[in-house]
């Protein structure tokens, strides 16, 4: 509550806004919306995921073939009927897939944050306000959390939940993203929408994955043919 407390004086004291997801709640249906920049406004998380997802989809047959399989179960031969939330319930390896395509890129590599009291690491004082780069990146790439952690396997995802501060798909602690579940919520319908009605393949098997490398891992282009599934 603290932080929000904070953020909503932010916002009454007419400061400049940032475009994360706490100031779009708060400021959602108000005037201040307008101040906020569409193009830093829009779900990057969603876009770059899904980018990463459908390229590793087509990689992996098998992960397609499962992916396929759990949609055909939740849905049978019902193509296009509403999607509810029992149903995105039931789409676990949906979710291990995503979990795994984050874990791998992430849609961003790294994030800062600021202490708010003095402490103590690494046998070294740090007075309050230090600023503290987390390479997300290097956490899920550690070997010592992660098994293979090169390989893209989404089964690691449906074993066993990982341990606390190991993925940081958006974020932890107090200022975990408070959009999180609506962005899987997304996701998970944009997948059952496509994978259920559509088969897609890359133009280029052989070719790398264009990555903008910014802010955050952006999908610069990626080339793929769509057809109606069979």
């Amino acid at each position: 509550m603290k932080i929000i407390d904070h953020r909503r004086k932010e916002i009454e004291d007419h400061k400049e806004l940032g475009s994360d997801m706490l100031t779009l709640l708060i400021t959602a249906h108000t005037e201040q919306t307008e101040q906020i920049d569409e193009e830093h406004s829009k779900p990057l998380t969603n876009d770059q995921i899904f980018h990463i997802l459908i390229e590793a989809i087509a990689h992996y047959p098998n992960v397609l073939a499962r992916l396929r399989e759990e949609l055909d179960t939740i849905f049978g031969s019902e193509k296009n009927r509403q999607i509810t939330m029992e149903d995105l319930s039931k789409m676990r390896y949906t979710e291990a897939i995503i979990k795994e395509c984050s874990r791998l890129i992430n849609a961003s590599k790294m994030t800062q944050r600021n202490s708010s009291s003095p402490d103590t690491m690494i046998d070294r004082e740090w007075p309050a306000n230090t600023a503290f780069i987390v390479y997300m990146e290097g956490i899920h790439h550690n070997p010592i959390h992660w098994k293979n952690p090169l390989k893209f396997n989404p089964d690691r995802f449906m074993e066993a939940d990982p341990q606390k501060n190991t993925f940081l798909m958006f974020g932890g602690g107090v200022r975990i993203c408070p959009g999180r579940k609506l962005a899987l919520v997304a996701i998970k319908v944009l997948i059952s929408l496509i994978y259920r009605n559509l088969d897609i393949s890359l133009v280029d098997m052989d070719a790398p994955l264009k990555l903008k490398n910014t802010i955050v891992n952006a999908c610069s282009e990626l080339n793929i043919r769509v057809k109606q599934r069979e």
